[in-house]
């Protein structure tokens, strides 16, 4: 009987033992469980915070990235602007200084007219007999005007009837007159349809009438000589306009009068005093005096003036 009592006792501590120890064991699992939420709910935490501030990392580099290529862009378009700009400098440089056959020029030399052999001609006849005043028309030799009364001038280039552009192609041709030959850019054509004023010359325009260039001579009314004339035509000239680059020197005198947006050129040469004044004029806008600067150089370089129109020499353009 004492036996089985002891072994009742033994089995209910046992018992009681491993429902303690399951206890504790299940407490245990709880815990661990409670703290592996903990930490999981830490590191998704973490997560998170790391994920916004990678977010914000990433929006802040985007945002960085689109200011650079703002930046790149803006950069990009000034330099294609500069290159657009320095092309067109260029490109206008190289038409301010265009200087075409200046090698191939003509000349005139004691009354003696020399043509190279490789540029045209064409006529500038006065006509009495109706329609235009003037008339144009191409030739092939010097010698079929030569001693024509009704000869108004002769043009000489590449191709004397093309007309060029200011803003485009152009170049130089040569005008003869009984008065006086030059060069002139050929943006200037005769005016066929208008009467020229014989007493002085002729008068070329350019094709929308802004620019003019007219070649003559006046009489010296008042017997003056190069410096006296200069001096009284800066008075006259004074009270149309602002006279500018005066210049007068030898036989020679010119200025510039600017009034309205436009500029005019004057040249002058008196050979002695009290004889008849050869001259040529350009009148142009403001805005082409750069170009014209050039271009007035070089017809003072080729002037040459004239009682009356050069003969041809023997051995020139056949």
């Amino acid at each position: 009987m004492r036996k089985l009592v002891s072994l009742l006792l033994s089995i209910g501590i046992l018992s009681s033992a491993f429902i303690g120890c399951g206890t504790n064991n299940q407490k245990e699992v709880s815990d661990n469980e409670n703290s592996s939420n903990i930490s999981s709910k830490e590191k998704n935490n973490k997560e998170e915070v790391k994920n916004d501030n990678k977010d914000k990392k990433e929006s802040k580099d985007s945002e960085n990235d689109t200011k650079d290529n703002k930046d790149k862009n803006e950069q990009r378009d000034k330099e294609d602007l500069n290159k657009k700009n320095m092309k067109e400098e260029k490109d206008n440089t190289k038409k301010e200084e265009r200087n075409p056959k200046l090698d191939e020029s003509v000349s005139v030399n004691n009354g003696i007219i020399t043509i190279p052999k490789n540029l045209k001609m064409a006529k500038i006849m006065l006509n009495y007999n109706g329609g235009n005043p003037l008339e144009v028309n191409e030739i092939k030799d010097y010698r079929e005007v030569e001693n024509n009364e009704m000869l108004y001038g002769v043009i000489i280039g590449d191709n004397p009837l093309k007309l060029g552009s200011i803003n485009g192609q152009w170049e130089y041709n040569t005008l003869v007159t009984k008065f006086d030959t030059i060069k002139y850019p050929n943006f200037f054509e005769a005016q066929e349809k208008e009467m020229p004023e014989l007493e002085f010359g002729i008068t070329l325009k350019s094709k929308d009438k802004q620019m003019e260039f007219s070649l003559g001579s006046y009489m010296n009314n008042m017997g003056n000589d190069a410096k006296e004339e200069f001096e009284n035509l800066i008075e006259t000239f004074k009270k149309e306009g602002k006279v500018i680059n005066k210049n007068q020197e030898g036989n020679t005198f010119s200025f510039t009068v600017e009034k309205d947006g436009f500029m005019e050129y004057h040249y002058g040469y008196i050979s002695v005093k009290g004889d008849d004044v050869n001259t040529f004029i350009y009148k142009y806008p403001v805005k082409y005096k750069d170009v014209f600067n050039k271009i007035i150089e070089e017809s003072k370089k080729s002037f040459v003036p004239t009682k009356q129109f050069p003969k041809v020499s023997n051995n020139t353009n056949k």
